[in-house]
Parts: structure tokens; sequence; C-alpha cells
């Protein structure tokens, strides 16, 4: 689980769009393997709604090198669920 990784990172969308975009991918690529990044399920659907094919398998392919076999963050669902899990909700009169 992400929450037994030490010093992991994350990325927002328009981070590893920009990571995809820089000429020194390869260099930057070399240092992020001595960090543990950690793709979160919003960016993971944020890029799969990426309109063109070919930029949305490429964005995909990125997360998978840089977050090796970290799973992702949780899903909104399972933020959702608990934050209201710590409210109490009144449902009646």
């Amino acid at each position: 689980m992400a929450g037994d990784i030490p010093n992991k990172h994350i990325l927002d969308t328009s981070a590893w769009n920009d990571l995809a975009n820089d000429p020194g991918l390869d260099l930057i690529l070399e240092k992020l393997r001595s960090v543990a990044i950690v793709p979160t399920a919003l960016a993971i659907a944020e890029i799969a709604a990426t309109e063109d094919p070919e930029r949305r398998l490429a964005l995909l392919r990125l997360m998978k090198t840089v977050g090796k076999d970290n799973r992702p963050l949780a899903t909104p669902n399972q933020l959702i669920i608990a934050a209201c899990r710590g409210t109490h909700v009144v449902t009646g009169p």
C-alpha cells in the first residue's frame, strides 16, 4: 500500500504532462529512480481522458515507468467514503 512507502512523492496531471514534454526526460528519469513516486488514481483518471491516443498511452507508460510497482493512492470514492465515516449524518426529523 502507498501508506507503507517512506518518503513518497506524488505528481499532479500537469506535472506528468510537463515531464513527458521535457527534452531532458532521460536524465530526469535517471534521477527519479532514487525516489518513490506514487501515481494517484485521480491523475491516472485524468490522463486516461486524454483525447490523443498516442499521447494518452505515452503518459500512462511514463506513469508506470516512474511509479515502478507502487500502487496508486486512494481513489476519489475511497476518499469520499473515509470523509463520510468521520461525519455524523442525520437522516430524519
